[in-house]
């Protein structure tokens, strides 16, 4: 496994002397993590330096890492980094003449969400129902996302019916490009609409997800993450079905 919690030392300072830089220029966060991460594996040491092309490599091991380091965090570990925003997602270069392989470095795991059995059996079965365009089933377990559930009757039918016709829209399941960030950006509109309540864990996982989408598009254009998931999600599935240990998935 990654050293996920690895503090890399070498990095930080020059990630907050990037930090200082933007708040100096006023632009605040938005679009801090474009311009860190390709400042990073460019190796550019100031922003003064002349502009280098972006290591198109390590850009991919550091989408599809990233996503490994979610996936395990979810499937495996139970517990989730509950700050997960661009400027705590660090790469540490690598050198292949050493045989030193790049990393992964999630910093600020001062905040964590503890999964209980259920929150990740939710959770894991909207992404499967996204992997399979179900939008009915999906919606079934997004209900489930809140201990004190006030969408009922007609309203919990009116938000099961739009999940269905949304997924049938966008969201048609692995292998037909479906982009996961708008998928939950509309699902999170739905929940408004009908005013569904999730809890504080389920919209970390909600926040993470987005941001592991993000770093894709920034980094990878042409990765999918929900087709990158698949096997393991597949996995999951079929292991704990064959066990009795995934309830009702």
């Amino acid at each position: 496994h990654l050293p996920v919690f690895q503090l890399a030392t070498d990095l930080v300072p020059a990630y907050l002397k990037y930090w200082e830089v933007e708040m100096k220029k006023n632009t605040g966060p938005e679009g801090l993590l474009s311009r860190v991460l390709k400042l990073l594996l460019c190796g550019c040491c100031s922003q003064e330096d002349p502009p280098q092309v972006v290591d198109l490599s390590l850009g991919h091991f550091v989408v599809s890492s990233g996503e490994d380091v979610y996936l395990q965090m979810l499937l495996f570990d139970n517990l989730m980094h509950a700050d997960l925003h661009p400027g705590n997602i660090l790469v540490q270069r690598g050198n292949p003449e050493k045989g030193i392989s790049p990393k992964i470095v999630l910093v600020d795991a001062g905040m964590v969400a503890k999964l209980d059995k259920e929150e990740q059996n939710n959770f894991i079965g909207l992404l499967q129902s996204m992997g399979e365009g179900d939008g009915v089933r999906a919606a079934g377990f997004v209900l489930q996302f809140s201990s004190t559930q006030t969408c009922s009757g007609d309203q919990k039918t009116a938000f099961t019916k739009d999940m269905d016709e949304l997924f049938k829209s966008i969201c048609r399941g692995y292998g037909q490009d479906t982009d996961v960030g708008e998928t939950f950006r509309r699902i999170l509109q739905l929940l408004r609409k009908h005013q569904v309540r999730i809890d504080a864990n389920y919209a970390t996982l909600l926040l993470n997800a987005l941001c592991l989408q993000g770093l894709a598009q920034q980094m990878q254009p042409d990765y999918n993450i929900l087709d990158a998931a698949k096997p393991l999600l597949k996995f999951y599935r079929w292991y704990f079905s064959r066990y009795h240990l995934f309830g009702n998935h």
